[in-house]
């Protein structure tokens, strides 16, 4: 083993070299986490051994796709390592004691987690909100940020500012509330070198005068010179973890990019023409080999020293011990401030901040506030109504009857065919006459006509002398075409109506002797109406589908967009919890559920006279839960799909078979045995059930055919937000 030591001492490029870290800040040991499964399963962190003193600046460098996000996620408890251990100042992430996420760490991710619809000034108010600053403490601190990072006037939205700009927000919400703990991934990309200048020498300020351990990645190589350690990163191993002026002075070479250089040919990843081809320059991203090399870190009393051995692998690597220093620097002590699980300032901020989002996206609202009229109307106005102009061909070859050829005198004719066809209702059956039966087949058979009425050449006198005639003479004889279900329904049913007309007539007119009494009498109902419609069926099952998934897909939509832009985990980073992003996403969309209630309810039962014999209050509360139904299934699905086309697809996946199955469309009792089942377990049927007893039947909730739709709704709400925690659960 060869030993090589080195005395100067590692510092900042202010000269203050004097330090002793006491504790570490952050600690990881043998850490692992790879993604997928089998042979897709790619090993992101490899054993790694990590440590960060406390205050200091820890520039962790690698290229693209080496690590360093997912490292920096498991520091913030985005992720959790598949093996090994993550430490914040002695105490694992997500505990209070490390109070990571929490008001303690600061962090600025990789993508602007930002939202667009927000100005400068109401994102810092957001997130000073969350971290409990006060009005006056995110004034103070907004005014020094905006100077400072040579932002614009703070009423500027996100949205119009320039790329770089943009950055500078993300990274003045990263440095709001002066967190002890500040991880920047990637802050100065998109920055111009002046302001980079700044940023760095702000840093280390911050590191000198305060206990704040910075963690920063950068693509840029040679302004990680400036850290107090740097560490270097290569597909998911550490290959060194020193002070850039010891890293540079033991492999004699003042240049940082070339020391990357050099540690990969040390290891035999590049081609000694590589350094001289590699087009390396001050700004530049780093385009390297994988390597096995390893650099750890050991503490002693003795001096600094980099020791260099060979591996059992061959590898180098390299060991560096601290020196002991003059300066001490009060240690980072565990937190004591406890957070509440539930935090009204949390809470307030988020609905604040969505509350802005929906107002000013104005077609956003136009759209959620026309759509349940439109749809409302477009059902009321189509669906329900009886089919009319239908047309029927004829052929009628009835002669009728003479009467004064029977009974001289009498001089009197009847033909029961046409008086017949004189019943039936113009408005709806158009006659179209045909000379002969295969005239009026044919006209059935080329869709010109939904249906024939044949009538003999002796019906008349068939129905006057029925022993004289067979069956066949005395029936009307009826071809329809029954492609199409409802209409066939509907003309048969006028079909028999003008033969109960011509029944009753006929006796009454023709024979006055004759009393024809039917054997059935349909009494007044003792439920709904005497002429019940499909729009009278459909109503209640429309306005709970309506309330249920325009609120579902809002809710999706709002979540995958936010976790899309990065807003969602920055949240969560920063303390917030799932329950209260859920809370206040609730209370926001609960405004524009009401009020879209309100419009299909104006609409079904103001404008279109559906009858309600039931309390109003009722339906009104059934819809607005079965809204907030629809809300927690929607953030179901936000949390377990990644994109908005993705959460579109589940949204119309779910919504045919819902609309289909739950006793809307079609009565449950039509449908097989198995599906019922079915049926029975969706979140709308019982519910569907409910409303109908109310609007139709007058019931209230003392009925088990009213209640039970209510708890099945808030059972069905209780397992959407159980699985949504299950699932995040499980991904993180």
């Amino acid at each position: 083993m060869t030993e090589i030591t080195s005395n100067s001492s590692q510092g900042s490029d202010d000269g203050d070299n004097s330090r002793q870290w006491q504790e570490s800040a952050i600690e990881i040991r043998d850490g692992c986490k790879s993604y997928g499964r089998g042979k897709n399963k790619t090993q992101v962190l490899n054993h790694i051994d990590l440590t960060v003193p406390v205050g200091a600046i820890y520039g962790l460098l690698g290229p693209s796709g080496c690590g360093k996000t997912t490292l920096l996620s498991t520091l913030v408890n985005s992720l959790s390592l598949d093996h090994g251990s993550v430490l914040i100042c002695g105490y694992k992430p997500g505990t209070v004691e490390a109070a990571v996420p929490g008001h303690r760490v600061g962090f600025m991710p990789q993508e602007l987690a930002l939202m667009p619809a927000l100005t400068i000034n109401e994102t810092l108010q957001y997130f000073g909100r969350i971290h409990s600053l006060g009005k006056e403490k995110t004034k103070e601190r907004s005014e020094f940020l905006l100077k400072f990072l040579d932002l614009p006037n703070g009423v500027r939205l996100i949205s119009q500012l320039s790329g770089g700009q943009q950055r500078r927000v993300s990274f003045a919400v990263a440095l709001l509330h002066e967190p002890e703990l500040l991880i920047l991934d990637e802050p100065t990309v998109g920055v111009d070198p002046l302001l980079r200048t700044n940023i760095w020498e702000h840093l280390n300020k911050v590191s000198r005068t305060t206990n704040a351990t910075i963690i920063i990645t950068t693509h840029y190589i040679e302004e990680a010179r400036q850290a107090t350690r740097v560490g270097l990163m290569r597909r998911g191993h550490l290959l060194a973890e020193a002070s850039p002026q010891n890293l540079m002075q033991h492999f004699a070479n003042p240049s940082l990019e070339d020391v990357f250089l050099e540690l990969c040919l040390r290891d035999g990843d590049l081609d000694p023409s590589a350094k001289q081809n590699s087009g390396f320059e001050k700004e530049t991203d780093i385009e390297m080999q994988p390597s096995d090399a390893v650099m750890t870190r050991r503490q002693s009393q003795a001096s600094t020293a980099l020791v260099v051995r060979l591996n059992s692998s061959g590898h180098h690597s390299m060991l560096q011990e601290p020196t002991i220093l003059n300066h001490i620097k009060k240690p980072w002590t565990a937190t004591s401030k406890r957070e509440k699980f539930l935090s009204g300032a949390r809470i307030s901020a988020l609905i604040v901040k969505n509350i802005i989002n929906l107002t000013r996206n104005v077609m956003f609202l136009l759209l959620a506030f026309a759509l349940p009229a439109i749809q409302t109307v477009l059902f009321c106005v189509t669906i329900g109504g009886t089919p009319k102009n239908l047309h029927v061909a004829v052929t009628n070859l009835d002669n009728g009857i003479n009467f004064d050829n029977v009974i001289p005198k009498l001089n009197y004719s009847i033909n029961i065919a046409d008086a017949y066809l004189n019943e039936l209702n113009d408005e709806i059956i158009i006659q179209d006459a045909f000379d002969t039966f295969d005239a009026g087949f044919g006209a059935v058979e080329d869709g010109d006509a939904w249906g024939l009425l044949y009538f003999p050449e002796n019906f008349t006198v068939a129905q006057i002398f029925p022993d004289a005639y067979n069956v066949s003479e005395r029936q009307i004889h009826v071809y329809m075409d029954n492609t199409n279900q409802q209409i066939s329904y509907t003309i048969l049913l006028q079909f028999f109506a003008a033969l109960q007309r011509l029944v009753v007539d006929f006796a009454s007119n023709n024979f006055t002797d004759v009393s024809i009494v039917s054997p059935l009498k349909i009494e007044d109902p003792v439920y709904g109406s005497t002429n019940p419609t499909f729009t009278e069926f459909m109503a209640p099952g429309v306005i709970l589908t309506l309330s249920y998934f325009m609120a579902m897909s809002l809710t999706s939509v709002a979540f995958v967009i936010e976790k899309k832009e990065g807003l969602y985990n920055r949240a969560l980073v920063a303390g917030v919890n799932n329950l209260e992003i859920m809370l206040a996403h609730l209370v926001t969309q609960l405004a524009v559920l009401i009020i879209q209630v309100a419009i299909i309810l104006v609409f079904m039962f103001a404008v279109f006279n559906i009858p309600c014999e039931g309390s109003m209050s009722l339906v009104i509360l059934l819809s607005l839960l079965q809204g907030l139904c629809g809300m927690t299934f929607g953030y179901f699905i936000s949390v377990s799909v990644e994109d908005e086309m993705t959460a579109f697809q589940a949204a119309m996946g779910v919504f045919y078979p819902i609309l289909l199955l739950s006793g809307i469309v079609w009565p449950v009792q039509g449908m097989p045995i198995g599906l019922q089942y079915i049926s029975y377990a969706l979140p709308q049927t019982y519910a569907c059930d409910s409303i109908r007893a109310i609007l139709y039947r007058g019931w209230n909730l003392t009925y088990f055919d009213v209640y039970f739709g209510f708890i099945v709704t808030i059972i069905w709400m209780a397992i959407h937000v159980s699985g949504a925690a299950l699932v995040l659960t499980i991904k993180h």
